[in-house]
Parts: C-alpha cells; sequence; structure tokens
C-alpha cells in the first residue's frame, strides 16, 4: 500500500509539473518578454514598456500556438506611446512557451502624449532655417550662426498640446550680430512642431568689435588717387574707334567738392559700396565725376578693395589762348601756332591756324587763316573749319585745310592734321 501510494504521489507531482509547464504566458511575463525582444524595431533607443493590457487572446495547445492582441504603453524621456500589437508564442517542450514573434500597428495610428514642453535642443534644431529681419536685411538661422539662445518664458500646456517659448537669440556673421527676442508657439502632432514665430521683423544689429569698417572722405579719396580711366567714348552708342580713348589719371590735389552720395552695406554688412562724386580739375579741363567705392570683407584678409567704376563728363575746358609746336611734312616741317580767341560753354569756339615751314621756297610758304567750329566735350575732338585767308601764300594757296584734332587732356596737347593733311602737335604757350 505503501509503495503504491508513493508512486501516485510522484505521477500526481509530475502532472502538475506539466499543466505548470503549459501555461501560457500572463500579463507580467508578456511585459517582460517585449522588453527583452529584440528582433524587431517595435522600441527606439531608449523607450521601455511601462504597461500592458491583453485585448483579445487565441490559445491552441494543440498547435503549440499562442496569439495574444495587447494594447502595449511605452515611454521615452518625451514621450508616451499607446500601440497596438499582435504577439505570437510558440511551444516545445524544452522551452515552453517562447515569444515567437511581435508586429506592431503602424505609427501614424499611436496615441501619443508629451511627457513635457519641448526641449532646448529641439528648440535650436526647429529655428534652423527660420527667416528674421535685421537693418532691413534677411538671415536665415542655420545651426552655424547660432552664437547664444537665452530662454526667459516657457508655458507648457499638455492637456492642449501647445508650447510657447520666449527667447532672446543672437546669431553671428563675419561682421555683424543681430539680436531679437523671439516668441515660438509650438503644437504637438506626434511630437513637438514650430507653429508660428513673432518677433522675427525687428532683430537689432550690431557691428563686431574690431571689425567695422570708417571709410571717411579722406579715405575714399586716397583710394582714388592714382586711378586711371579710359575717356573719349562718344554717347548714344556712335562708332568710334578705340584710338580716340585717352587715359586721365585722378590725383587727389587735383579733386574738389568730393561727397558720399550715398552709403549702402550688403550681405550683413560684409559689403559696403560708397556712391561718390566730386569734380576733377585738369590744367586744360574739367570734369564731373562719379565713383562707386565697393569693399568686400573676406575672412582671412579682412576689408579688401575691389575694382572702382566711374563715370565722368567733361564740364568745361580751358583752352582759349596761343598753342604752339611743329607740324611734320614732306619734304620740309615747320612751326605751327593754333590760337583760340573764344570759346563758349557749349564748345564753340573761334581763332587761327597758322604755319611756317623750316625751309621757305615757292612749293613750301608760311601762311595763316581763320577757323571755327566746336569741341565735342565727349570725345575731345576738335572740328574746325578753315575760314579766310589772313596771310595767303603766293604760289601754295590750296594749302587751307579744315583743322581735325583732339585735346589730349593728360598731357595738355592738342594734336590733329592742320594745312595740306600735314600732322602738327601744339602745346599752350610753348614750341618745339
Amino acid at each position: 500500500m505503501k509503495k503504491r501510494g508513493y508512486i501516485l504521489l510522484i505521477l500526481l507531482f509530475a502532472m502538475l509539473l506539466l499543466v505548470g509547464c503549459n501555461n501560457v504566458a500572463d500579463s507580467k511575463q508578456i511585459q517582460s518578454d517585449l522588453g527583452n525582444y529584440s528582433r524587431t524595431d517595435f522600441l527606439s533607443d531608449g523607450e521601455i514598456v511601462k504597461s500592458l493590457e491583453i485585448t483579445k487572446r487565441e490559445t491552441e495547445k494543440k498547435k503549440n500556438l499562442d496569439v495574444v492582441s495587447c494594447t502595449v504603453t511605452t515611454e521615452d524621456e518625451k514621450c508616451t506611446y499607446e500601440k497596438e500589437m499582435i504577439l505570437t508564442y510558440t511551444y516545445d517542450d524544452n522551452n515552453g512557451w517562447v515569444l515567437d514573434y511581435v508586429t506592431v500597428n503602424d505609427s501614424d495610428k499611436w496615441k501619443i502624449t508629451p511627457l513635457s514642453g519641448v526641449t532646448e535642443e529641439d528648440i535650436s534644431a526647429s529655428l534652423e532655417g527660420t527667416i528674421v529681419t535685421a537693418d532691413g536685411e534677411k538671415w536665415e538661422i542655420t545651426k552655424d550662426n547660432v552664437d547664444s539662445i537665452s530662454i526667459s518664458g516657457h508655458e507648457t500646456d499638455i492637456e492642449g498640446n501647445t508650447d510657447t517659448v520666449t527667447l532672446t537669440l543672437k546669431l553671428d556673421d563675419l561682421v555683424e550680430e543681430a539680436t531679437g527676442q523671439l516668441i515660438l508657439n509650438y503644437v504637438f502632432e506626434k511630437e513637438w512642431k514650430l507653429d508660428s514665430v513673432s518677433g522675427n521683423e525687428a532683430f537689432a544689429v550690431q557691428v563686431k568689435p574690431g571689425i567695422g569698417l570708417d571709410a571717411t572722405e579722406e579715405t575714399l579719396m586716397s583710394e582714388l588717387s592714382g586711378m586711371e580711366f579710359q575717356y573719349g567714348a562718344p554717347k548714344d552708342g556712335l562708332t568710334y574707334s578705340t584710338s580716340q580713348l585717352q587715359t586721365i589719371v585722378i590725383n587727389q590735389n587735383e579733386i574738389s567738392n568730393f561727397k558720399i552720395e550715398s552709403h549702402e552695406k550688403r550681405s550683413k554688412g560684409t559689403e559696403h559700396r560708397y556712391n561718390c562724386s566730386f569734380t576733377l580739375t585738369k590744367p586744360q579741363a574739367e570734369f564731373t565725376v562719379n565713383a562707386m567705392i565697393y569693399y568686400l570683407y573676406i575672412n582671412s584678409k579682412g576689408w579688401v578693395l575691389q575694382p572702382i567704376s566711374t563715370t565722368m563728363e567733361c564740364a568745361s575746358v580751358n583752352i582759349e589762348g596761343e598753342w604752339k609746336g611743329q607740324y611734320n611734312g614732306a619734304p620740309y616741317g615747320g612751326n605751327a601756332v593754333l590760337t583760340i580767341t573764344s570759346i563758349a560753354e557749349d564748345g564753340t569756339m573761334a581763332g587761327t591756324y597758322s604755319y611756317t615751314p623750316e625751309v621757305i621756297s615757292e612749293r613750301s610758304e608760311p601762311g595763316s587763316y581763320e577757323v571755327s567750329g566746336k569741341i565735342d566735350l565727349t570725345t575731345m575732338l576738335l572740328n574746325l573749319t578753315a575760314g579766310e585767308w589772313i596771310n595767303k601764300p603766293v604760289h601754295s594757296a590750296l594749302m587751307k585745310q579744315d583743322i581735325r584734332a583732339r585735346l589730349v587732356v593728360e598731357d595738355s596737347h592738342i594734336e590733329g592734321v592742320g594745312q595740306h593733311s600735314k600732322p602738327f602737335k601744339v602745346t599752350m604757350g610753348d614750341t618745339e
């Protein structure tokens, strides 16, 4: 009897053990299994399972299969997530019920609730690409130009899924800094998203210490000194020969009435453009000049002067008087004198032209005649029509001819062709 009772006790214990091993996982075990399950990405880094509720279960022990539908609440440092999952368990004699596979509903169907308001890290990231206006210029916020962010107010409404942040933002560029206060309004839609920004139209600009450009009138005039430009092209798109162009040099002591007409800065203070006007006075001509002086700040070099562009116009010429020099001709040359007796503001002039051969003969006689015409202040070309003889040659009266010449401003001489198309060059008050 005792032996039979002992055998029955052993059989009962084995049956209980078998039944216990065949029990499906409860909620506590399922939650533990999910925390250790690594074959799917239903948990992101730092996310943990907080609770689990079984909503449906289909167990088929004969097929060693247990399918569990449940609502799982997970949490990371920012939010809680309510997800619908289906867990598939399989059974074997060695390991019992083992979590074999997990499926999770689409993330856009998760119920997500924030644990707190938007973080400072998320604030910085959400500002990238936002445009603020500083001193009339647009600044785009990037991760590289944010110097500092100081939060002065933070009002979070978890139930209303809204968050309002008030901060002072300082942006840094090569030359300027822009500072202003922003009010950021966030809404929670699966995550905190920036909904609107106010205050971004009123940022203040300050030039960084030691970098500002202080270009005075004296500085700008010194930049112009020694500059050369070409003068002599006609207006209105008329054709001309480049040989008509002449080089004129700006010397600082010839500059007067200098004025900065406008000063424009661009590209966050890295470009400065000075539009200047002045009078350039040469011995025989006076010009009104407009110059665009342009500086560019280059990080490794500082302020670099860019090519200066100028436009100029001859306002008047001072050529009244006696111009003496020489003419060339075959077989002989000689002395030439162009006397300008009067000249009006529009360039209309009158005068005389005379020539004296170095060797006088019947074929080479001196002569002089009246001339009148005009100087074109755009091209500096003189077109003078031959008038009456003053001293008419006896044998070579056909030598009289119109004068075609040019005032060369920088060298203070007039060169061209005179009697019988002979080239001449004359200088005010000199003989050559």
